[in-house]
């Protein structure tokens, strides 16, 4: 997936939850776009990989594309990573930045499973990547059936922000399992460390 498609994305599954957690602000829709651009790091080629050459060369050399950066393994451990970072360097108010940089990173994963290529989840273990999608609901990247997903997730992410600035958005669902969600998850890196 093109990196602006992860970005619109990821925002677009990201808003209506920053919005019903009364989290929505630029730092943190930051960390959503951050954190699903991320797992890209290990392709020299990416957008993430041309702004950070040395680490996405090294990266790539070491893990091959697709490879640790796309497992549910570094989304853990750079969720405990930016938890310890956040309790030690950022003020209370930023403590969620590392949950929604793992939300943008753990969306970056989904989309990624539904390409003709999918992805291991459970890299190392898992040596055949899945695809989410099954046999009919796969991509290729810069295909026609990704431009037209891209066109799509465009007017849906301006739908919710028209509905988010009428005050609408929060009537979609209820933000009390996320917020249940990044309480659990916070007690458990608290216990972690």
């Amino acid at each position: 997936m093109e990196y602006k498609t992860h970005i619109v994305t990821s925002m677009t599954f990201a808003v209506p939850m920053l919005s019903v957690t009364d989290e929505l602000t630029v730092i943190n829709l930051g960390a959503v776009v951050l954190g699903s651009l991320f797992p890209d790091i290990d392709h020299p080629r990416s957008y993430v990989g041309q702004k950070a050459k040395i680490v996405s060369r090294v990266t790539n050399k070491t893990f091959g594309h697709r490879g640790a950066t796309h497992s549910l393994l570094a989304l853990a451990i750079i969720y405990i990573m930016g938890n310890v970072f956040a309790q030690t360097y950022l003020a209370a108010s930023l403590a969620y930045v590392p949950f929604w940089f793992a939300w943008g990173y753990l969306l970056h994963l989904l989309e990624d499973g539904f390409s003709r290529d999918g992805i291991r989840f459970f890299w190392p273990l898992q040596k055949k990547p899945w695809h989410l999608g099954g046999k009919f609901l796969r991509y290729k990247t810069s295909s026609l059936s990704e431009h037209i997903f891209f066109g799509f997730v465009v007017c849906l992410l301006l739908v919710e922000v028209k509905m988010l600035w009428q005050g609408q958005l929060e009537s979609l669902f209820s933000g009390e399992f996320l917020s249940r969600l990044q309480t659990w998850l916070l007690e458990l890196q608290n216990k972690l460390t």
